[in-house]
């Protein structure tokens, strides 16, 4: 039987102000898709990166990211990213928050 998508990590973007995150903040919505891109990272081995559109705007936070990556690395994309939050007036580690969905494979009829 079909199921909706569940949650699977929900978490303020890691590393918000150190990209392109404050050149798009003005631009983010809740509801928009985001795109989870690993990588091969000397500080995380594990780095997620969050891209909105073009703009890498931060990435998944360590704490969380170990199994995700592992299952993007070896090209299981089951995953749906989105913005759940933004509040420019908080710090920057704290504007963005995102959940990532594990989307039902099974056919919906």
């Amino acid at each position: 039987m079909y199921e909706p998508s569940r949650n699977y990590l929900d978490f303020c973007v890691a590393g918000f102000t150190y990209w392109e995150g404050v050149f798009v903040a003005q631009k983010l919505k809740v509801g928009d898709k985001l795109d989870l891109r690993p990588e091969d990272n000397p500080y995380d081995p594990n780095a997620v990166a969050l891209y909105y559109q073009d703009a890498k705007i931060g990435y998944v936070p360590r704490r969380c990211n170990a199994q995700l990556s592992q299952l993007l690395f070896y090209g299981i994309n089951a995953f749906e990213a989105f913005i759940t939050q933004v509040d420019l007036e908080q710090s920057p580690e704290r504007q963005v928050r995102v959940v990532i969905l594990v989307k039902d494979a099974r056919n919906k009829n």
